[in-house]
């Protein structure tokens, strides 16, 4: 999130400070060569035999992340109020698969969740994983994706108000925050959610007040209930989508055939551990089991061991980046001499520590995670839902700036800005002038090629002279003309 855009410096002979802001080349990435090299092959190879190829949206999303970074595309220009030394920020692609965009929005929506909606309270992360099969359908179908993690929501809110009737609270409400993520580890297309919501209910006292009421973590009792209702639940819901399915006729999933077929393609080669087989063998029937983690037979687990307090406020901002973060992560891609893309997983998996694809391979995979438009992937739930009667009276009000020193998100539909998002997660005052520690502001955004080829001659140029006086040191100074004598 603190390398978003890339920054381009064309001020030559001004003195050199300690950069507090170091932007990630986004045209250099493995990501953006991959798919300048390789992406018409790609979309080449999806149109034969007179098949539709794949979905607009996939193609221009893909499209969308060359330009990504681009400063020949477009930028905006900044200059300081004291020196006048400019600043030149291209325009990012605004994709949900670009490590750069998604994890500015990552940021933004965390800051918002933390400031905005959540209250105080201590906090458990829900997460549900699917039956291969299941979460295959899942993928292609929205509606049997919304169904199925919201029976995962109710069911979590009911043991909760079903814990807080026993411990005498009278009418108690729930309220949680789902995000459903499409990836796994390895560019794997695999559905399933993450639930966070309070180890707590909230009621309403006699006064008139909604209060919170905290009805402590769950046990593995507990977390066996949750699984049992909810395999039942989406068992009946699927019987009942196999009954209907001729009367509804073909399904989302037949709609897109190319993007299952992308999804299923293998890596060329699995890098193993080096002595794996032998310390499987020694490890063996000791392997240890997950704490809150239970698994039903037809392969629905739920696992709930992770939690924050109600005063880590800033562990719940972790959590929930976790929550949205990006499904590609561009510090584990290397592209091999070969021209093959290496993914180095998260941890090992059965031994494997990284996959091996090729080009065309890598962008199917990719194509494969791309969601429709206008899909919600982060639902609310309970009191923290946008209809509830009692979510007003819920959510916090955020702290002043002036007092905690760090940018508060705004209210919806505003958004939070740039330099807002670097200083508040990473503390990094990214407005802040390298030559003379001045404010940068907004001067214009450069949209006209004749002007934006201009620039970028004169940043070559800058460039140039920049490099003529590291090697001349003694021709930066120079005094002021002599005036002959008369």
């Amino acid at each position: 999130m603190a390398r978003i855009l890339r920054t381009v410096w064309v001020r030559p002979g001004a003195p050199v400070h300690p950069r507090t802001y170091h932007p990630r080349a986004t045209q250099d990435s493995v990501l953006v060569q991959l798919l300048r090299d390789h992406l018409d092959a790609f979309l080449e190879r999806c149109a034969v035999d007179g098949t539709p190829g794949l979905p607009v949206f996939v193609e221009r999303e893909l499209r969308a992340m060359v330009a990504c970074g681009d400063v020949s595309r477009g930028f905006v220009r900044l200059e300081c109020a004291d020196c006048r030394g400019p600043r030149v920020v291209p325009f990012s692609c605004k994709t949900h698969l670009c490590p750069s965009c998604a994890g500015r929005r990552m940021a933004e929506q965390a800051c918002h969740l933390v400031d905005r909606v959540l209250p105080r309270a201590p906090y458990r992360q829900w997460v549900l994983t699917l039956p291969w099969q299941v979460a295959r359908a899942a993928a292609y179908d929205a509606r049997l994706c919304g169904r199925v993690f919201a029976i995962f929501a109710d069911e979590v809110g009911r043991w909760q108000r079903t814990r807080a009737r026993k411990l005498g609270v009278e009418a108690p409400r729930a309220g949680a925050v789902l995000e459903i993520q499409r990836f796994a580890d390895g560019l794997q297309l695999f559905v399933h959610a993450h639930l966070l919501a309070p180890d707590g209910v909230f009621h309403e006292t006699s006064d008139g007040r909604v209060r919170w009421r905290g009805i402590g973590p769950p046990t593995v009792e507990a977390v066996e209930t949750v699984v049992g209702r909810v395999t039942a639940r989406v068992r009946r819901l699927l019987e009942r989508q196999a009954s209907t399915a001729d009367a509804d006729g073909p399904g989302p999933a037949s709609e897109h055939p190319l993007l299952e077929q992308c999804a299923d393609v293998a890596p060329s080669r699995r890098v193993t551990m080096p002595g794996w087989a032998d310390r499987r063998a020694r490890s063996r029937g000791r392997r240890a089991r997950k704490p809150l983690c239970v698994r039903s037979p037809e392969g629905l687990e739920v696992h709930a061991a992770v939690h924050v307090t109600a005063a880590d406020r800033a562990g719940l901002q972790r959590l929930c980046q976790y929550l949205a973060r990006p499904p590609i992560c561009e510090d584990r891609l290397v592209r091999l001499p070969g021209g093959a893309v290496e993914v180095r997983l998260k941890r090992p998996r059965r031994g494997v520590r990284s996959l091996v694809f090729e080009p065309v391979a890598f962008l199917a995979r990719m194509a494969a995670l791309i969601w429709r438009p206008r899909l919600n992937m982060r639902r609310y739930y309970g009191v923290l839902s946008a209809a509830h009667s009692w979510r007003a009276r819920v959510v916090p009000s955020p702290p002043c700036p002036d007092k905690t020193g760090k940018p508060v998100a705004p209210r919806r539909p505003a958004r939070m800005g740039w330099s807002d998002l670097l200083k508040r997660t990473w503390n990094i005052d990214s407005l802040r002038c390298p030559f003379c520690q001045g404010r940068l502001r907004v001067v214009s955004a450069v949209l006209d090629p004749t002007a934006i080829q201009a620039i970028i001659a004169a940043v070559h140029l800058a460039d140039g002279r920049a490099a003529e006086a590291a090697r001349h040191p003694a021709s930066q100074v120079r005094g002021p003309p002599v005036q002959a004598a008369a």
